[in-house]
């Protein structure tokens, strides 16, 4: 007969807050204030799927949560997410019409132990050749880029 595998004290409070985080929903916004029409814009993440024994969070696969959205620059348009609670990684990229290619592609949050924010600010700025970009998670700025280089595309 199996001994049954023990829990932490730890595995029921992430198993609290995953319960939680289940029941919570969370904004994610894009704007540009940029000089230029953003394209290719993509959001992805990693939700927690549950708890293993030992405490740490089970996730999921990568997914899409927003592709190939295009935004005005200027600050005339941005673009809202209302997402589940559960997206513990997030990763982000865009690209420039006629300009810098994904001056930012890649992961930005990597955090299971900070599930406590409530939203998601990305602001696109800078020009067409200069971009700069900042994100906020919660309070905190997580991503302070000027005048970014080009890169190739962060996919999953």
């Amino acid at each position: 007969m199996k001994k049954k595998e023990e829990r932490s004290e730890y595995y029921y409070k992430r198993q609290n807050e995953y319960t939680r985080l289940c029941q919570t929903r969370k904004m994610v916004t894009i704007t540009n204030n940029g000089a230029y029409h953003a394209k290719d814009i993509c959001l992805y993440g990693r939700r927690i799927l549950g708890v293993y024994p030992d405490g740490e969070y089970l996730l999921d696969e990568w997914e899409v949560i927003g592709k190939g959205k295009c935004l005005h620059g200027l600050g005339t348009q941005s673009t809202t997410y209302d997402i589940e609670g559960t997206y513990a990684v997030l990763a982000f990229s865009f690209d420039i019409t006629a300009g810098t290619d994904y001056p930012y592609s890649g992961v930005f949050w990597n955090n299971e132990d900070d599930t406590s924010w409530e939203k998601i600010d990305i602001n696109l700025d800078g020009s067409c050749r200069m971009a700069d970009i900042n994100i906020k998670v919660g309070n905190k700025t997580v991503v302070d880029e000027e005048n970014c280089s080009s890169h190739k595309e962060w996919t999953p």
